[in-house]
């Protein structure tokens, strides 16, 4: 193959991803599993659900992409923007996936989602190859160069660093290459779905952590300025007992939040799948985040101790509050089991 040149049987592509979170509550009547294939799991993997919302064309720079929009529970929108390249290591790329973002972005706003909050990522794909993908790595500055959204050059040391730091491959002649900005996938069949739905799945995840993490700030924030407030005003036992109340009620949902958020993929048995989440997450930060999270809760419980204390809410009262809110969802736990249970013997 020529430099900056495909062969005819070479088949290239971008896919621009976007997520966001929803305003409005979503619909996941019909959601399906994520599937993988690269080796057969010996536990299922525990992946989330989505549903497709929509499958559209439009058009970018004056050529026609695919978009594809789905739904991950509880509410965040993925959209992606798939386009056919001629060459994906041509310096016009830069350009190219940038227009692609931007419409895909727009395709999300479309879809009521909250402003301020998104994660973006490029996916470049190369198939129809014969043998090893090693051959693409003479253009290993424009791999790194796109991956990492950088148009300057950049160091040979990091180049070469960001290819060994940053590479998996499952078979002779697959390779893919993740970083922090996109990924390059090279697959002489074009099997890189499972890789692909891992990546945004993924994305998905640090959007999660990255929403809760604003959350607490802002809950931390209220809490201190209430502390602040119940000092100067000096109220009421049941005033302090009924604002008490709920600060614990918010701080037992963060952390189910956090539950929720911060609970990582497993994919058990599923060596390729587990190799590549690992990867991704370093590359991610998502272990960074969530001992961060960590850090704001154990603040959280400290705080709502403190005020405890100061306030003379008792041990027993808070551990009384607790035990109310456990009886609450275990009931809401065996009324849904009950649906579940009615609904089967009535499709039965």
């Amino acid at each position: 193959m020529k430099k900056n040149k495909a062969t005819n049987k070479e088949r290239s592509g971008i896919i621009a991803v976007v997520v966001g979170q929803s305003i409005t509550p979503l619909s996941f009547e019909g959601a399906v599993d994520i599937k993988t294939a690269k080796s057969l799991p010996i536990y299922s993997a525990v992946l989330p659900k989505y549903k497709m919302v929509s499958e559209k064309t439009g058009r970018v720079a004056g050529r026609t992409v695919n978009v594809r929009i789905r739904a991950f529970p509880p509410d965040n929108v993925l959209v992606e923007v798939h386009l056919a390249l001629n060459n994906p290591f041509h310096a016009k790329t830069h350009q190219l996936r940038d227009e692609l973002l931007v419409f895909a972005e727009q395709e999300l706003r479309k879809q009521n989602v909250r402003e301020g909050f998104k994660e973006e990522y490029a996916i470049f794909t190369v198939a129809g190859y014969h043998g090893s993908p090693e051959r693409y790595l003479r253009y290993r500055r424009e791999i790194v160069g796109l991956i990492r959204s950088e148009n300057i050059p950049l160091s040979t040391r990091e180049v070469e660093d960001t290819i060994r730091d940053s590479s998996l491959q499952y078979t002779a002649n697959d390779l893919a290459i993740v970083d922090w900005d996109g990924a390059f996938l090279f697959d002489p069949k074009g099997g890189w779905q499972e890789t692909i739905d891992l990546l945004e799945v993924a994305n998905v995840h640090l959007l999660r952590l990255r929403v809760l993490d604003r959350e607490l700030d802002e809950r931390l924030g209220q809490l201190s300025m209430f502390l602040t407030t119940l000092s100067q005003k000096k109220p009421s036992r049941s005033a302090i007992q009924k604002q008490m109340a709920k600060i614990l009620r918010l701080q037992t949902v963060s952390v189910a939040e956090f539950t929720h958020a911060g609970r990582d993929i497993q994919l058990i048995g599923d060596w390729y799948a587990a190799k590549l989440y690992t990867l991704i997450s370093k590359k991610f930060h998502l272990d960074e985040w969530r001992a961060g999270l960590r850090e704001e809760l154990d603040n959280l419980r400290t705080l709502t101790h403190t005020a405890a204390e100061h306030f003379g809410v008792s041990a027993q009262t808070r551990a009384e509050f607790v035990e109310i809110a456990l009886w609450l969802l275990l009931a809401v736990g065996y009324i849904f089991i009950f649906f579940l249970d009615a609904r089967n013997a009535l499709g039965g």
